[in-house]
């Protein structure tokens, strides 16, 4: 089920993050942060939900950046000057998809005919499907099979988060920070 303060929000049995960001207006938040009053998280926290993003809601999840890229025996750190879209696609496919909406923009504001948002380099910073994928182990089957793939095949799901990592060009979320039952299946076979 979705809930907006991420309280409610649950997939299968696993309640999702219960963060609910600080009750703070944009422009305190920042001096809070910069001030070293407001952690990272609940910042990033509170970005997520000042751009419509609820905890709950496959299609609005909050994001975080990934911060190690699973490169060394060690972690690595990931470069963080980039998106993961970037780093995964590389700027080729990022200047194609960029150019495609704004063709599809300029004939659509010279038509006269515009309820298109003026074109980004990413159209969706995190899909349903991810949020899926990203929450299998928790999520139940008929769930999955219906938002991710009609039949039920294990083998398809990132075996470890290096392999989520590698499979996924979206951004991590809050619960890989949180909730340690998302590591934990509910499904035998994954």
């Amino acid at each position: 089920g979705g809930g907006s303060d991420g309280v409610s929000a649950s997939v299968g049995d696993m309640p999702l993050s219960s963060h609910t960001p600080p009750d703070l207006p944009l422009g305190k938040a920042i001096v809070l942060w910069q001030g070293g009053e407001l952690s990272n998280f609940d910042y990033l926290m509170l970005l997520n939900y000042h751009a419509g993003r609820r905890i709950g809601d496959p299609n609005n999840h909050p994001i975080l950046p990934w911060v190690m890229d699973f490169s060394s025996p060690n972690n690595g750190y990931r470069d963080l000057s980039k998106s993961k879209y970037r780093l995964t696609k590389g700027d080729r496919q990022l200047e194609f998809t960029y150019r495609s909406a704004q063709e599809d923009y300029l004939l659509a504001t010279g038509s006269g005919e515009c309820d298109m948002l003026v074109p980004h380099h990413i159209g969706d910073i995190s899909s349903d499907v991810t949020f899926y994928v990203y929450l299998a182990r928790r999520t139940p089957k008929e769930v999955l099979c219906a938002c991710v793939r009609p039949r039920w095949v294990p083998e398809e799901y990132p075996a470890s988060m290096e392999k989520m990592y590698q499979w996924s060009p979206d951004e991590c979320i809050p619960e890989f920070f949180t909730s340690p039952e998302v590591f934990r299946s509910i499904h035998p076979d994954l």
